[in-house]
C-alpha cells in the first residue's frame, strides 16, 4: 500500500468510525424503530419486528472500501437481535428458528437460531449482509476492498463467505439510467414521442425475469459452498436476463452525452434507436459490441438492471456514505466536459459553481422510496450559492425534510477539509430536529434555524460593478522582474500586454501588497496579431503554456493557449478609463478590501470592483456592509470565502445622503 494523491484530487476521503457510526444511527433509527419520526420519546420507542428490519435495503452509492455499509452491517444486526430477543419474550415456551422471527414447528429440516450471543451476532451479521446491503463504486478494486471488509465482519469459520457479488456493484453511479422508463421512451427528457419500436417490445419481461432470479437468491442463506454456488449461479441467469437492456441503456446514455437539443436532439435520437434496435435484432454480441464504441470507456450503472427488485419496489430505503467533493469548475477538468455538461442537465438553475456532491445527493433522493431516509457527509459548500440553491433548496422545496445537521466542521483526519452532515427525510417528519448538536424548530437550506429560504437577489444596480478576476491557466504567463526587463528590452511595445500580477497573498500578507511579479496579458487580441507585434511573448506562451494547454479537455483553451482560460473581457472594458481599482480577496480572514492600480492582472480568486471611490469604500466598510457580507461568507479553514456576488452584489449603496 502506498500513499497517493489520487483521492486528494478526485474529493474522496476515507471516512473513520467517528462519522459512520453516528450518521448510520441517525439515519437508520427512524426505519427500525416505530418514534423517532412521529416526536416521540425515546423511552417509547418501539423497535420493528425482526421481519420490518430484514426487508429494508440501504445503499452507499460512492462506498469506497465499505465503511459506511460495515457499520450499518453491525447497527442493523445489533436491532435483528434485539428483535427476536422481544419475539422471544412474546412466546416464551417456544423456539426461534427463522431470521424473520418464525418459531418451530418441530420439523427436521429446521435451523435454530443459536442462544449464544456471539453466535447469535455473527448470524444476524451475515443475514443482514445477504439481504439488506448494496453498494457502488467506480473504482473495481474499491468494489473488492468493500467486499473484503463485510467478509471480515461477518467471518464465521463454519461457513464460506457471504455472496455479494449482485449486491456490490462497479459503474458511475451518476451516469446511467435512473429508471426504466428512460429505456422504453428511449431518452432521459421528458420527450412528447416515444421510441415506437422500442418501447412496443415488452421489455419488462426481463427485468421481471431479474428480479425473480434476485429474490430467490437473497432468500437463500449462505451457509454452505453448494448455497453459494447456486446463488452464483442465479445471479448469472440474472445478468444474462438484462444483458441487452444494459447494451441499450450504455447505447443512450453514450448518445445523451453528446449534450444534444432540439431539433438535431430529436433527429439523432430516432437514428440512434433505429441504430440500436438493428444490432438488437441480430443479437446481444453485436449489440454490446455496439455500445462499447459508443461508452468509450466509460463505466455505466442503471440502477433498474442493476438492482432491479429494488427499483421496481420503489427504490432504496436509505442511503448513507461519503459522496466525493469536487468543485463545479473543476468536474470538466478532473473528470470530463462532457461529463458536466450532462450533469447540468439535473439542475433547473445555474450549474457553473454547484459540487460534485450535490450530485450525489440529488441522486440518492430520486432513488430513494417515498418513506426513505438519507444520512451522507458532504463539504460544507452544500450550504452555500448555487450548491445550495440546486441541492437543499430543491429538495426541501418538493417536500423532504432535514431532521438533523451539522453546518460545518472540520475533517476528524489529515484531510483538509470542512464538511457539512445532513440527514433528511422523504416523507414527513415530526420529530426532534437537531441542529449543529441542538434542538431546533426548523433547519433551512442554509443550514440555519429560521424562516429564511429564498436566495437574495443581486441588486440590479450593482449589476457590472465588479468581476473575479483573471483565471491564467498557465504559470508561463507569470514573469520575474528580469524576465519582464528581458522581453522589454527585446521590443519595447511588448510593455502593452505586461502589467504587474497582483495575486490574494499579496493583498493578504504584502505590506507592499505586491509580489513583484508580472503577468502577460494579450486580453482577447487574436494571435496573428499578437505574432505581429509581440513575437517575443508570443514565443514564450508558446513554448510554456501551449504543452500544458494540450492536455485540458476544454476545447476553447487547448485552441486559444495564447489567452487566458478566463480573460474576463468584462472587466478589461470596464478598467480603460480607471487609474485605480478596490479589491478584496475571495479568501482572508477579516473582511478588509483595499486599492490598487488598475493597470494590473489580478489573479483568480479576487473580487475587483472598479467603482474606486471612497464613497464604495466607506459603505463596504461599514456595518451595513460587513454584516451583509458575513451573512453569505463561507467559513474555510478558518478564512472566509466570499463570491463576487456575496461580497458586493447584496450591498444597497444609497446615492442621497
Amino acid at each position: 500500500v502506498t500513499v497517493s494523491t489520487s483521492r486528494r484530487s478526485t474529493g474522496t476521503h476515507y471516512t473513520p468510525p467517528s462519522l459512520t457510526e453516528p450518521i448510520v444511527q441517525y439515519t437508520l433509527e427512524p426505519l427500525v424503530y416505530k418514534g423517532p419520526a412521529e416526536g416521540l420519546p425515546r423511552e417509547q420507542w418501539q423497535l420493528k419486528q425482526p421481519k420490518e428490519i430484514l426487508d429494508l435495503n440501504v445503499c452507499d452509492m460512492a462506498m469506497g472500501s465499505g465503511a459506511f455499509l460495515v457499520q450499518t452491517c453491525r447497527y442493523l444486526a445489533e436491532r435483528l437481535t434485539e428483535a427476536w430477543e422481544n419475539e422471544e419474550k412474546k412466546h416464551p415456551n417456544e423456539v426461534l428458528v427463522t431470521p424473520e422471527g418464525g418459531f418451530s414447528h418441530g420439523s427436521p429440516s429446521e435451523r435454530l437460531v443459536p442462544q449464544d450471543p456471539a453466535e447469535r451476532i455473527a448470524i444476524a451479521r451475515r443475514t443482514i449482509a445477504d439481504r439488506c446491503l448494496y453498494g457502488v463504486d467506480i473504482n473495481p478494486m474499491a468494489v473488492e476492498m468493500a467486499k473484503l471488509s463485510l467478509w471480515l465482519v461477518t467471518l464465521d469459520a463454519k461457513r464460506p463467505f457471504t455472496f455479494l457479488d449482485h449486491a456490490f456493484k462497479c459503474g458511475d453511479s451518476l451516469l446511467g439510467l435512473s429508471s426504466f422508463d428512460q429505456l422504453e421512451n428511449f431518452s432521459l427528457h421528458a420527450v412528447r414521442d416515444k421510441q415506437f419500436a422500442f418501447s412496443t417490445m415488452n421489455l419488462w419481461r426481463h427485468i421481471e425475469e431479474a428480479k425473480r432470479k434476485r429474490q430467490a437468491l437473497e432468500a437463500m442463506p449462505s451457509d454452505t459452498p453448494e448455497q453459494i454456488g447456486a446463488k452464483a449461479a442465479l445471479y448469472a441467469e440474472a445478468e444474462e436476463a438484462v444483458a441487452k437492456l444494459k447494451a441499450a441503456a450504455d447505447v443512450l446514455v453514450g448518445f445523451e452525452l453528446r449534450g444534444l437539443s432540439g431539433k438535431k436532439y430529436e433527429q439523432a435520437r430516432e437514428v440512434t434507436a433505429d441504430h440500436m434496435m438493428s444490432c438488437w435484432t441480430i443479437g446481444i454480441e453485436t449489440l454490446r459490441a455496439h455500445a462499447d464504441e459508443v461508452l468509450k470507456g466509460r463505466r455505466m450503472l442503471h440502477w433498474p438492471m442493476a438492482f432491479p427488485e429494488i427499483m421496481a419496489g420503489g427504490g432504496f430505503d436509505a442511503f448513507v456514505g461519503n459522496p466525493p467533493f469536487l468543485g463545479g469548475r473543476r468536474i470538466s477538468f478532473r473528470l470530463s466536459s462532457d461529463l458536466l455538461e450532462y450533469l447540468k442537465g439535473w439542475l433547473s438553475g445555474p450549474a457553473g459553481t454547484t459540487d460534485l456532491c450535490v450530485y450525489f445527493l440529488l441522486r440518492a433522493h430520486t432513488l430513494a422510496n417515498p418513506k426513505a431516509h438519507i444520512g451522507l457527509v458532504l463539504s460544507d459548500i452544500v450550504s452555500q450559492g448555487e450548491s445550495r440553491a440546486n441541492g437543499l433548496e430543491h429538495l426541501l422545496a418538493n417536500g423532504s425534510a432535514i431532521y438533523a445537521a451539522v453546518k460545518s466542521t472540520n475533517w476528524p483526519g489529515q484531510a483538509g477539509v470542512k464538511i457539512a452532515i445532513l440527514h433528511f427525510a422523504k416523507p414527513n417528519w415530526n420529530g426532534v430536529k437537531l441542529l449543529n448538536g441542538s434542538t431546533v424548530t426548523k433547519i433551512n437550506s442554509y443550514l440555519e434555524d429560521n424562516d429564511f429560504t429564498a436566495a437574495p437577489r443581486t441588486l440590479q444596480a450593482n449589476c457590472g460593478l465588479c468581476f473575479s478576476g483573471h483565471y491564467l491557466m498557465g504559470q508561463g504567463f507569470v514573469l520575474t522582474r528580469l524576465e519582464k526587463d528581458d522581453l522589454l528590452n527585446s521590443r519595447a511595445a511588448n510593455e502593452e500586454v505586461i502589467f504587474p500580477y497582483i495575486v490574494g497573498d499579496d493583498i493578504n500578507n504584502e505590506l507592499a501588497q505586491s509580489s513583484g511579479l508580472y503577468a502577460i496579458n494579450f486580453s482577447m487580441r487574436e494571435l496573428a496579431d499578437c505574432e505581429t507585434q509581440y513575437p517575443e511573448c508570443v514565443e514564450r506562451i508558446r513554448k510554456t503554456v501551449k504543452p500544458e494547454r494540450e492536455l485540458v479537455k476544454r476545447k476553447a483553451n487547448k485552441e486559444r493557449w495564447w489567452r487566458y482560460a478566463e480573460a474576463r473581457p468584462g472587466l478589461q472594458r470596464a478598467l480603460v478609463d480607471l487609474d485605480r481599482v478596490i479589491v478584496q480577496p475571495f479568501i482572508a480572514k477579516f473582511l478588509l478590501p483595499t486599492f490598487v492600480d488598475a493597470k494590473s492582472v489580478f489573479a483568480h480568486p479576487l473580487v475587483v470592483i472598479v467603482e474606486p471611490s471612497f464613497y464604495v469604500y466607506a459603505i463596504l466598510q461599514s456595518t451595513q456592509g460587513i454584516v451583509t457580507a458575513e451573512a453569505f461568507v463561507h467559513y474555510s479553514r478558518r478564512r472566509k470565502s466570499s463570491s463576487v456576488r456575496r461580497l458586493f452584489g447584496f450591498v444597497s449603496f444609497p446615492r442621497a445622503l
